[in-house]
């Protein structure tokens, strides 16, 4: 379990359906969200995040593990992982994320894998 684990969020390689790959968004904005503690100011509408380092750690593997995700979702549907760059571009990535999870996969073996949600051996 540990191992599917630690592919799911850090490996690039593979394939996930759409339903892992929500699943997984949601799981990692969770936990980023508890770990991280963002507030934001009324008279300001400022957005503070109170994690301390750990907070900061939490959003370097965060962004990490969104980017491995976003590489597997993009091998299901057969195109290249260094598309999931784009989840780095502020704005653009929210569509990309939209996106990526609404594009129906490669049925059956693509050039990443022979099924999704599965680790490569």
């Amino acid at each position: 379990m540990l191992r599917r684990f630690l592919w799911l969020f850090f490996r690039f390689d593979g394939r996930i359906g759409r339903e892992v790959y929500w699943l997984a968004n949601f799981g990692l904005v969770a936990l980023l969200a508890f770990l991280v503690h963002p507030s934001i100011d009324p008279q300001t509408s400022e957005v503070t995040l109170q994690g301390g380092s750990l907070g900061g750690l939490a959003l370097l593997v965060g962004i990490v593990s969104s980017i491995a995700i976003g590489a597997k979702r993009l091998h299901d549907f057969n195109a290249p992982g260094a598309f999931a760059a784009v989840l780095l571009v502020p704005i653009l990535s929210i569509f990309a994320t939209i996106a990526f999870g609404l594009v129906r996969g490669t049925p059956g073996q693509n050039r990443f894998g022979e099924a999704a949600d599965m680790p490569p051996r």
